[in-house]
């Protein structure tokens, strides 16, 4: 499995419901992506032990290989979210993992 979680802070001029509104309406398009196997949106209701602003949401995406992913992040698809997110995003910091469960 290939997770990118992605730390989402939106524009300063959105309050946090405002941005909480274009977020959900955003879950469609990251569900499109080719190869795609999973989208999680976590919106963030709250922080503790922060040295710096607090993101405002998290998303994870799921896709079995890390080709999977380039060829997704390479489609019309990726880049309509690209586009969109800009309308309500101001910046995106964005973790390649490999998840793994621990016993």
């Amino acid at each position: 499995m290939f997770r990118i979680i992605f730390e989402i802070h939106r524009l300063p001029e959105l309050t946090h419901e405002q941005f909480a509104e274009r977020y959900r309406r955003h879950a469609p398009l990251p569900r499109a992506f080719p190869g795609v196997v999973a989208y999680t949106q976590c919106l963030v209701g709250g922080s503790l032990n922060l040295f710096g602003p607090g993101a405002d949401a998290i998303s994870i995406l799921d896709f079995e290989t890390e080709d999977d992913y380039r060829r997704a992040d390479a489609s019309a698809e990726m880049q309509a979210a690209h586009d969109d997110a800009a309308s309500f995003v101001s910046h995106v910091a964005a973790y390649y993992t490999e998840p793994r469960e621990v016993p």
